[in-house]
């Protein structure tokens, strides 16, 4: 970990620091699986918006 404080939380000291962008966290701001809370929301973001462009796919192939 290249630095002692929670990147959002300036005063607490980081415990962790997060699989995907690497920042240095403390215990509220890391998320589930090892990432950040930021990174999570992305992550969570990205998957729905896969979801729905799959199952437009599937609506538009199948003729629902």
């Amino acid at each position: 970990m290249t630095h002692t404080h929670c990147k959002k939380h300036p005063d607490v000291p980081a415990t962790a620091s997060c699989a995907a962008c690497k920042t240095s966290c403390c215990d509220d701001c890391m998320g589930p699986l090892g990432v950040c809370t930021s990174c999570w929301y992305k992550i969570v973001a990205a998957l729905f918006i896969v979801m729905m462009v799959s199952a437009s796919l599937v609506w538009s192939l199948w003729g629902f």
